[in-house]
């Protein structure tokens, strides 16, 4: 038989038992306070960096503001300056609601035209970015768009096509290549073009009578006439060469000079040379010799500016006077002769009757916008910024939707613009004497009127 034991009670053990028993429970309620917390209404929104966040933040604040006054444990509390200091502003564009006018631009930005066709699409772009800031078309914009041809005649086509059917565009804005052009002519009856101011010579095209061709500027062709004859009566030069480019321009300046030299009765390998190149390459060592053997005084120069160079790098040039036509014109060129210090006598044109373009607002607001976007001023860049000029002259004169159609009929109804000071007429073939517009510069900066003198 066992005994039982005899259990004894201590106050002190009891008491160390139920403290510790109450910590042990105060800290289990902790943990599953923790694990099982609800989610806090009442703490604040915390604003990101990122924009969208930003701006759902901002939408709950503006509610905030013009809801009725919460009370104050319910409130969702938005710093402002929060939101200002973590958020960029996002640069507000031009609004139109209305219409967008498509043209496109084609030129030759990677061939023997790109010194002259880069500049041109960059004055192009100052003034309809100049009309889109100033709202001057109203609700109108223009949407240009650019294709680069590669001085490769089917590309040009093929990029015509894409312009058509891929991005809606049947208007052309001064495209340049006439060689091109005269390859695109099939297209452009067939997608319905229109090609407005070109930039090309003038009488191959004249002559084809094309209804959807509007010209503005007088051609290559009335330049290669004019710096003629301003070598010959001005300058006195008696035995020189002619280097001109083998395409449809070459050709077309070549032929424009045909009838001075005929009229003053010179005679080819006596008086003077004519040598060429092939369209697209640097190949001109044919036309070094040519010029080379013959020893001119000077040189007239119906290429383009990257042929010129190659030319000029290559050619003892001890002496020579240089002449040429637009088409000669572009930074490579001008780099070149001023390292070489020579002197260069450009045709330009300008229409009938004009003072100074530098007297005219024209001319302040295009220096100001290249000076804008950082451009080096040239004849060129000046072109395009004419050119987009004149178009958007004749746009403001139309009323209702803006059309092929109702380009054509502004332009049937009025053929003379003022573009900021500068008259302009169009087809100037059948409204002005080309002849009494034109001057000559040289690479100086002084310009000379057709007897010589130096305009004021």
């Amino acid at each position: 038989m066992h005994r039982k034991k005899k259990i004894t009670f201590s106050v002190k053990t009891f008491a160390v038992g139920l403290f510790l028993g109450l910590a042990m429970s105060l800290i289990a309620l902790f943990f599953i306070k923790f694990l099982f917390r609800p989610i806090d209404t009442n703490k604040k929104v915390t604003v990101t960096t990122s924009v969208v966040e930003a701006a759902k933040v901002a939408d709950v604040a503006k509610k905030e503001e013009t809801a009725p006054a919460a009370k104050k444990d319910n409130t969702v509390e938005i710093k402002k300056t929060d939101i200002a200091a973590k958020t960029e502003a996002p640069s507000t564009p031009v609004k139109f609601d209305g219409e967008t006018i498509k043209v496109g631009f084609m030129g030759d930005f990677s061939g023997g035209m790109k010194d002259i066709d880069s500049p041109w699409l960059d004055g192009l772009k100052m003034r309809i970015d100049e009309a889109c800031e100033n709202k001057e078309l109203k609700n109108r914009q223009i949407k240009l768009e650019a294709l680069d041809y590669k001085g490769e005649p089917q590309v040009a086509v093929s990029s015509i096509k894409n312009f058509s059917d891929e991005l809606g565009i049947h208007i052309l804005l001064s495209p340049s290549g006439s060689d091109t052009l005269k390859a695109c002519i099939s297209i452009f009856k067939e997608k319905d073009f229109l090609v407005l101011f070109p930039v090309t010579v003038f009488d191959p095209f004249k002559e084809l009578n094309l209804n959807t061709f509007v010209f503005a500027f007088p051609g290559n062709d009335e330049e290669a006439q004019v710096i003629l004859n301003y070598g010959l009566n001005i300058l006195a030069i008696r035995k020189f060469a002619i280097f001109y480019e083998d395409s449809l321009i070459g050709r077309s300046l070549l032929k424009a000079a045909q009838p001075i030299l005929v009229k003053r009765g010179l005679k080819e390998n006596s008086d003077y040379i004519v040598t060429s190149y092939v369209p697209n390459t640097n190949d001109v060592k044919q036309a070094v010799d040519a010029i080379s053997k013959f020893k001119p005084e000077a040189l007239f120069l119906f290429s383009n500016p990257i042929s010129t160079v190659s030319l000029l790098r290559q050619l003892d040039i001890t002496g020579l006077k240089f002449l040429g036509t637009s088409f000669v014109e572009g930074d490579i060129l001008y780099s070149s002769v001023k390292a070489k210090g020579l002197k260069i006598f450009v045709s330009r044109a300008v229409q009938s009757g004009l003072p100074r373009f530098s007297k005219m607002k024209l001319q302040e607001d295009y220096l100001a916008a290249a000076k804008k976007v950082q451009k080096i001023d040239s004849s060129p860049l000046f072109g395009g910024y004419l050119a987009a000029s004149l178009f958007i002259e004749i746009l403001k004169k139309i009323d209702g939707p803006v059309t092929k159609e109702s380009i054509l009929k502004q332009i049937k109804n009025d053929k003379k613009y003022n573009v900021k000071g500068c008259d302009l007429y169009l087809d100037p073939s059948l409204d002005v004497d080309l002849n009494k517009g034109f001057y000559v510069t040289d690479l100086n900066e002084k310009d000379f009127d057709l007897m010589g003198n130096v305009i004021s």
